[in-house]
């Protein structure tokens, strides 16, 4: 695992990696010497703490993008077993506004219109004008960057790790007696609702750990809430409604207790009251 990521090791053995601290570049292009000065003009160009991943195929790019960790990808249009068109699309079905460089021998205008059209965002360079505009490109993808990267949740299971956006979380549910975490998620991408179970984990856990955004808010012993979620609040029934983003035909409640309605509402002022 990387170097950067604080771990959390929970009573249950499930290690727990806080957000990234620093920024990940992919760099897929399969001339290596080329390869070289990109990631040359990376460490040049950003002092921080970064990490550069490189691929020089599409399987490679593919499985890095899989893993979760990129932020910013700088991607040749034609790789020797594939089209970079279908890393963007792989990119774009779960990181929609992921920064991505776009770096190729085509100068055609029309082609880059359907770039823009198909992929949402893609930064456009062609290969003679490389190294004179990277800098600036990638400038840009720093910053954006820094606004759209959300905080997430890195989970180690075996096989693999999970990525969760902590602003995808719609509220946390403990489940009685036992250190399990249930979640119910929004997925943005395939617009539906669905749930995730961490074991091992306590809710003031869980807010230590993931809530420097400061998302979550505590409304009952048994639940934290995802304040950006919270459509109306009524204190006669005593829960939150969350918003419908798939236009379901009925509410998600979420249980407010009486211990802590009077924080929940001074938290969520604005928020519209439901009689």
């Amino acid at each position: 695992m990387l170097q950067s990521k604080q771990e959390n090791t929970t009573p249950g053995g499930l290690t727990m990696y806080l957000p990234k601290r620093l920024l990940t570049y992919l760099i897929a292009e399969d001339n290596l010497e080329i390869m070289k000065r990109i990631e040359e003009l990376i460490e040049k160009q950003f002092t921080e703490p970064k990490l550069v991943l490189k691929a020089t195929t599409l399987k490679d790019g593919e499985e890095i993008i899989q893993r979760g960790l990129v932020d910013i990808a700088i991607i040749d249009l034609y790789l020797p077993d594939g089209n970079g068109d279908n890393l963007i699309a792989t990119i774009r079905e779960d990181y929609p506004f992921m920064p991505i460089i776009l770096q190729t021998i085509e100068d055609d205008l029309a082609y880059q219109a359907k770039i823009h059209k198909n992929y949402n965002d893609i930064t456009y360079i062609t290969k003679k004008d490389l190294f004179d505009d990277l800098p600036d490109k990638l400038n840009y993808a720093r910053s954006k960057c820094n606004l759209l990267t959300p905080e997430h949740v890195a989970i180690e299971r075996p096989g693999g790790m999970d990525i969760i956006y902590t602003d995808q979380i719609c509220y946390i549910f403990k489940t009685s007696g036992k250190k399990i975490l249930n979640l119910l998620l929004y997925d943005l991408r395939k617009q539906h609702y669905y749930n995730y179970e961490i074991k091992g984990m306590a809710l003031s856990e869980f807010t230590d750990m993931y809530n420097s955004s400061g998302f979550f808010i505590r409304c009952h012993n048994s639940y934290i809430l995802n304040k950006k979620m919270v459509k109306t609040i009524s204190r006669e029934d005593k829960e939150a409604i969350l918003h419908e983003p798939d236009d379901r035909d009925y509410d998600v409640p979420v249980p407010i207790s009486d211990k802590y309605m009077e924080i929940v509402l001074d938290e969520l002022k604005g928020v519209s009251e439901r009689k």
